[in-house]
């Protein structure tokens, strides 16, 4: 028998993956019969991709609700509070609309391809056929115990046999049974009990000893089960011996964990020893030729225990690849009362396993013996258990005894060890508390678990509730009953047992009846949670934290969202959603955190905002705070702040116990923070951090110091949980001296660290460990750029009238009279009005409550502006009201001219800048020709015009003679007629008006005076790109602060498939000719912008020597792990010279149509026209011009301010002059 050394299980493990990365198999789910007969055409088709073997369907036993479950089930790590996908933690669910029946999965099939197939493309093609409920790779599952070593297991007391097999010549108890409590209840113990019905457990391992001389055997009701299609290979089910090396005797020796004979002076006994009152059934899920076993052998033997009347099962096994059709499988058993549990794994670190991790299944830790019963050692977690927020309870699993094939036992270790304690002492409960649901056994044993030797008791993500305690469990059923002990049953919950399953820490929360049943820990994190009147867990922040509540409803496009809160004063709050998966659904996060000022972020990757039924509401302490919609109406951002940093929030009514959507208006402004002014003493600096973590995110971390306080720290954050994804906190700090320390065992991926938007430290290969110090302890050396005194723009101006404002709050006193409301932002309106908190989108209405500033701030210079400030003052020395319209604001104009189809037209203008949001817009025309004007006065900014046209064939010329135009203070700025579904464009700017603007700490690029014969300067409204035939590519004919494609048609799709103007690059280089229009790699817009050094917009124009960056939509396939994009620049567009801007070794990461965007870059001192490319490619490496087939390259032409380059360059020729397009082309 061969004893396996720690290298030799590494070298195993090696092995094992390397045959995973061999499998091509895919799982497919399907509403009916002919969605598997499609399947099957389309997987045996001749040609590239074809599979190899199409299995049988296999059909549930009743048809389940697959859907498109996500990927990844368990919260974030940090102080987030329950309430995920409709369900809140403090309140009852929303009242929502009921959704329409999904389509239900019949069956499903494994569809077979050879090693060079394109798995990812496979799946997304048939997860297109009509009636393929899911598609999803079939990922493998592994044993999850080990033969004992030195490493892992404990010192023996004396013997040289750990990790071999031995023969155990007198019936012994392993040291996990006492551990459990369960001896005196056993037959002649102190408190025997009587079961109360027998119960069945199913196994599902490598297989069982039936002929073992100290297990159960068929006599006693022992049966078996072996999937269906498998061959001689895979073996039998009652023998466990010549079988993988991996996994042999694995399951013979979960099974004498749970059932080894008692009182038969042999081997060992079991945590349930008397065979007469129970019974195994065993499915065998290891075949007998490999280590590990596949997604839909899992299903099948699921369903198999489920369909053989199985009370419990026993999944000792685990894989990192989740599946929809898996977790199905384990809701339907749970639904039928089948408690489900599973190991959570034995990688010692941060990850998910499945099934553990699935919320229906109890996730089980292992625990080791340490140095016995009384130490402090006893119960600690072992070095290998898997942690994470998923684990609900742990059990022996160290160096455990129990029975392997052929009369023989041994040591072994791992959760697979663990979970068979948790399996057994649940069975027993359920033979003696058989009116009792699975879900409140569950409970059960959670409400009685043992505390570990932990610091604080509780919950938490290595040892879950705690230890199980069979004795605790039955005297907390006998006196509470099932209800008490376990919460309320289904029925009195009005819901499903798979919809009450939390898992992990908030596995209660459905369903309590005491206060108990919501405690997780005495962690402030956690807050103080109790069961209200409705039997869900709620929660109360502890001290002066306050609850936040983030209630947010997708829309039919929920990929594209996300949102992010942080505190822009305080504790350096912030926290960002999970990735949307579901449509037209709420989801509400709770969170506590010391009151402070938020910004609440939402950002949508398309670009068209959060569409109807879509919409947001945040709380604090359940009062509303900000909300809006259905719809949400921005472009890509849109952001809003609420709270004040200095002084305490209102006071509020007591917590409410109804859920926050309902008895509260959504359109309750927010209590107006008082202004302040900042100052050196007093001031909130943004300290922001963003670190893009590599593959092994769970390694990095960092902490800041604040140095002038003897290196006290300030904050640090150690829970990077996603590979391969860029993170952003952001913190408030005084100035000062501050060193920044970032760790990492590896020391790849990267991050920035900038201070008030200038960058203090940047790096990424920096090895285990890197610091960098910035500031000095009396002050920056320069005092604190601060903004010129300006109201903060409002999300939605859609007053005509400002001067009807009237707000409340008074103006700060200061020495400049003009800074009445001042503004942290420095690119704002500095005389723009604040409107209601909900403004109307009547464009005749008047606000009447002031939106506050953010963090108001003392003006630069301290002489009186000479422009009239437009927020009025009870002071009677304060200014003049302002007239009607002032300098810094427009007055937009649109002209409409409807078609035969009036009702099919709608149209917004949105203000595309930071706290903007749509400003007007119009929509349920009924009459045909009309001719329609509309006009709004609001402050300047960069607005996008939407039309769109519901039929897809504009506004002219089949059925009419409609069309539109868009005056911007008496100038047309955009107009169309013959579009398709819908046209954009975009004018103005974010920074016009007559403002100070704030120092960045480099030169701005228009800082010299212009010469008399220079170019004039552009208008302030950028005109899109347009395609210059000279060059062959799109190009702005005029110096601009942005050149963009974006709102054209003129790089959407890519030459195979009819862009226009092929194949838009200056050196010719041609797209590949392989793919599908938005399935496969195209570059859809590109924009290159006027920024500072460290990528942050400026007011001033591309110009020599300036910086810049390149913005791009892109579409990624798949979900974007093999896309790739390329950033290049060139100053020579006649013999251009590519230099790549990135280094093109990470992918996209995300599917469909993806923003992206380059790192800042120099532009060149010596060309008037220059160019840059954007190119995204399948795999392969970086090159200007690749040859795969699914790669696309786009350039795109722009001009810049040469009065800004050194006098030797100011001769820099300039290629001759190009008879382009109209500078306002209309987009088609």
């Amino acid at each position: 028998m061969v004893r396996y050394t720690s290298s030799s299980l590494v070298l195993l493990a090696a092995i094992g993956s390397s045959l995973a990365k061999q499998q091509k198999s895919i799982l497919v789910g399907f509403s009916n019969r002919d969605a598997y007969d499609e399947v099957v055409r389309h997987a045996t088709a001749q040609g590239e991709g074809a599979a190899s073997n199409v299995d049988e369907p296999k059909m549930f036993r009743r048809p389940l609700n697959v859907g498109r479950k996500s990927k990844r089930r368990g919260r974030e790590t940090g102080r987030k509070l329950p309430g995920r996908n409709g369900y809140d933690g403090n309140t009852p669910d929303p009242t929502e609309p009921a959704k329409s029946e999904p389509e239900m999965t019949i069956g499903y099939a494994k569809v077979d391809y050879t090693e060079d197939a394109d798995i990812d493309k496979e799946i997304e093609a048939l997860g297109k056929i009509h009636g393929v409920t899911v598609a999803e790779l079939n990922g493998e599952v592994k044993a999850l115990g080990f033969p004992t070593n030195e490493k892992e297991g404990k010192k023996n007391k004396g013997s040289s046999l750990r990790g071999q097999m031995e023969r155990v010549l007198e019936e012994s108890t392993p040291w996990g049974i006492g551990m459990v409590n369960i001896t005196q209840f056993w037959a002649g113990g102190s408190q025997e009990v009587t079961p109360q019905k027998e119960v069945k457990i199913c196994i599902i391992d490598s297989g069982y000893d039936l002929g073992h001389e100290d297990l159960p055997k068929s006599f006693d009701g022992v049966t078996g089960f072996i999937p269906d299609g498998q061959g001689t290979d895979y073996g039998v089910w009652d023998a466990d011996e010549n079988i993988h090396p991996r996994t042999r005797g694995h399951g013979t020796h979960v099974a004498g964990t749970i059932g080894a004979i008692g009182s038969n002076a042999l081997g060992v006994v079991g945590v349930n020893p008397d065979p007469s009152k129970f019974s195994f059934h065993i499915a065998k899920v290891f075949s007998d030729k490999r280590e590990g076993t596949d997604q839909d052998i899992i299903i099948e033997c699921i369903e198999d225990c489920v369909s053989s009347g199985a009370d419990v099962i026993n999944l000792s096994i685990g894989g990192e690849s989740p599946s929809a059709l898996a977790e199905s499988a384990c809701e339907a058993a749970y639904d039928d009362g089948v408690l489900v549990i599973a190991a959570a794994g034995n990688e010692g670190s941060e990850i998910y396993k499945y099934p553990a991790s699935y919320p229906v299944v109890m996730s089980v830790a292992s625990v080791k013996e340490g140095d016995g019963p009384g130490s402090d050692t006893y119960g600690e977690k072992s070095l290998f258990s898997t942690f994470n927020d998923q684990v609900e309870i742990a059990a022996p699993g160290n160096d455990v005894l129990s029975t392997t094939p052929n009369d023989n036992y041994e040591f072994d270790s791992g959760t697979s060890m663990a979970t068979p304690h948790v399996s057994a002492v649940a069975a027993w409960l359920i033979s003696l508390f058989p009116n009792c649901e699975a879900n409140q056994i569950r409970n059960a044993m959670i409400n009685s678990s043992q505390e570990p030797p932990r610091a604080a008791d509780g919950w938490d993500k290595l040892y879950g509730h705690g230890i199980v305690d069979a004795g605790a469990a039955y005297s907390l059923l006998s006196s509470a009953n099932c209800v008490g002990a376990g919460g309320l049953s289904s029925s009195e919950a009005g819901k499903t047992l798979s919809q009450m399953a939390q898992g992990g820490a908030y596995q209660r929360d459905i369903g309590c009846t005491v206060d108990a049943h919501c405690y997780i820990g005495s962690d402030p994190n956690f807050g103080t949670r109790y069961c209200t009147d409705t039997n869900t867990c709620a929660i109360a922040c502890v001290g002066t934290d306050v609850k936040v509540t983030v209630e947010f409803k997708t829309d039919a496009y929920p990929s594209e969202s996300s949102w992010r809160i942080s505190q822009e004063c305080g504790s350096g709050f912030s926290k960002s959603s999970d990735g949307f998966t579901e449509t037209n659904t709420v989801n509400i996060d709770n969170f506590c955190t010391s009151d402070g000022a938020f910004m609440f972020t939402i950002t949508d990757s398309w670009g068209d905002g959060l569409f109807d039924p879509g919409y947001y509401k945040v709380y604090i302490d359940d009062v509303l705070q900000i909300s809006e919609g259905p719809p949400v109406n921005f472009a890509s951002t849109y952001t809003k702040s609420f709270g004040s940093c200095t002084t305490p929030p209102p006071t509020t009514p007591a917590p409410v116990t109804s859920q926050p959507t309902t008895g509260i208006p959504t359109n309750q402004p927010s209590p107006p923070p008082v202004p302040v002014t900042a100052n050196p003493t007093s001031g909130c600096s943004e300290l922001k951090v963003d670190v893009l973590t590599d593959r092994y995110a769970y390694e990095t971390s960092y902490v800041i110091r604040d140095l002038c306080d003897e290196g006290k720290v300030l904050f640090t954050k150690d829970d990077f949980d996603q590979n391969e994804f860029e993170y952003t906190e952001t913190y408030c700090v005084s100035d000062g001296m501050y060193e920044f320390e970032i760790s990492d065992s590896y020391g790849s991926g990267s991050y920035t660290v900038h201070m008030d938007g200038e960058l203090k430290a940047e790096g990424g290969n920096f090895g285990a460990s890197e610091k960098t110090e910035f500031g000095s302890c009396g002050g920056n050396s320069t005092p604190r750029p601060t903004a010129s005194a300006q109201p903060s723009p409002t999300s939605n101006p859609t007053t005509s009238n400002p001067t009807t404002s009237n707000p409340t709050t008074s103006n700060p006193t200061t020495a400049n009279p003009t800074t009445s409301n001042p503004t942290k932002n420095p690119t704002s309106d500095p005389t723009a009005n604040p409107t209601t908190a909900e403004p109307s989108k009547n464009p005749t209405s008047s606000p009447t409550t002031p939106e506050p500033t953010k963090n108001p701030t003392t003006a630069p210079t301290p002489s009186p502006s000479t422009k009239p400030t437009n927020s009025p003052t009870s002071d009677p020395t304060s200014q003049p009201s302002p007239s009607p319209v002032t300098p810094t604001d427009t007055t937009i104009k649109v002209e409409l001219l409807l078609d035969d189809y009036p009702e099919e037209t709608s149209w917004s203008i949105i203000d595309t800048c930071e706290g903007g949001g749509e400003i007007v817009s119009g929509d349920n025309y009924t009459v045909a020709g009309e001719a329609v004007s509309v006009e709004v006065t609001v402050p300047r900014g960069r607005f996008m015009m939407n039309i769109i046209d519901t039929f897809g064939d504009g506004v002219c010329c089949n059925h009419g003679q409609g069309k539109y135009e868009v005056f911007m203070d008496g100038l047309l700025v955009a107009d169309g007629d013959d579009f398709d579904a819908m046209e954009s464009h975009f004018f103005g700017n974010c920074g016009d008006g007559p403002q100070t603007q704030k120092p960045t700490g480099e030169p701005t690029t228009n800082a010299t005076p212009r010469p008399s014969n220079a170019t004039p300067r552009p208008s302030s409204s950028p005109v899109p790109a347009s395609f210059d035939a000279l060059v062959g590519t799109p190009a702005c004919n005029d110096i601009q602060s942005i050149c963009s494609t974006a709102g054209t048609s003129l790089l959407d799709k890519k030459e195979v498939w009819g862009e226009l103007n092929p194949s838009n690059t200056l050196d010719n280089c041609a797209d590949g000719g392989a793919g599908t229009y938005l399935i496969d790699e195209s570059v859809e817009s590109v924009t290159v912008v006027a920024t500072d050094s460290a990528g942050n917009p400026v007011e001033g124009v591309l110009s020599a020597g300036g910086f810049a960056k390149i913005k791009a939509v892109v579409h990624a396939w798949n979900n974007g792990a093999g896309s790739y994009v390329d950033f290049f620049k060139t100053s020579d567009i006649a013999s251009p010279n590519w230099v790549p801007l990135n280094d093109g070794t990470s992918p996209v990461g995300q599917g469909g149509l993806v923003d992206v965007e380059s790192p800042a870059f120099q532009l060149s001192n010596t060309a008037a026209i220059q160019a840059v490319r954007v190119g995204i490619r399948f795999q392969g490496s970086q090159s200007p011009c690749p040859t795969g087939g699914y790669d696309e390259n786009d350039d795109l032409v722009f001009k810049v301010d040469m009065t800004t380059a050194s006098d030797a360059v100011m001769v820099a020729l300039a290629p001759p002059a190009t008879a382009s397009p109209p500078s306002t082309p209309r987009g088609d």
